[in-house]
């Protein structure tokens, strides 16, 4: 949790309470973030912890 970027949006965030509940302090092993940091991978900013890549809103630049 410690060095995951996403971790501070989840605990800022109470409508993504829920995934900080699954992914970072239930069963953490089924998350695709730390799934690629512990395999030696690099972990793309926008991989969410389901193995979903966000999407940049049209506009933003992508």
């Amino acid at each position: 949790m410690a060095s995951c970027s996403m971790y501070e949006l989840f605990s800022f965030a109470g409508t993504l309470a829920a995934w900080k509940i699954n992914y970072c302090t239930g069963d953490y092993s089924r998350c695709a973030r730390y799934q690629r940091a512990a395999s030696g991978q690099q972990v793309p900013l926008q991989l969410m912890p389901n193995g979903a890549l966000l999407r940049k809103k049209p506009g933003n630049g992508g």
